[in-house]
């Protein structure tokens, strides 16, 4: 188990929180836009030691509110 593991795993060991590269496959969009959306505060994310994550229950709940209203620009697919 690496040392950051409890910040994307919670105790039961399910997985609260994506990565970068993972949060972007998962959405269907590029790192490039993922980076781009966290920057302009677009996409519900923390920062944890300098460590960017996306919040799984909180990316579900903007994918809903987004699709809602027409804003996802493109978001096509969420795999969580």
């Amino acid at each position: 188990m690496s040392k950051d593991a409890g910040l994307v795993a919670g105790k039961s060991g399910e997985k609260l929180a994506l990565r970068s590269k993972e949060a972007a496959k998962a959405l269907g969009i590029s790192e490039k836009t993922l980076s781009k959306w966290t920057k302009e505060n677009k996409i519900p994310h923390l920062r944890v030691n300098g460590i960017v994550l996306y919040p799984i229950e909180a990316l579900s709940k903007w994918l809903e509110s987004s699709m809602a209203q027409g804003t996802t620009e493109q978001v096509v697919s969420s795999k969580f």
